[in-house]
């Protein structure tokens, strides 16, 4: 195998690495936006805390 071979290969692993990562980033930040609308929590960092 020629070296150019090696890191083509490479380069489709972390390509196809990084794919999945971005998917199970998406699948998580979907949930929680799934909990917070279920929690009624949505929205809670714009003003959320109050000073007196």
């Amino acid at each position: 195998m020629q070296r150019f071979d090696v890191l083509a290969v490479l380069y489709e692993l972390h390509e196809a690495q990084l794919v999945v990562f971005i998917h199970e980033v998406d699948d998580l930040v979907q949930q929680l936006f799934a909990i917070a609308a279920s929690d009624g929590i949505a929205g809670v960092g714009a003003g959320g805390r109050q000073r007196y």
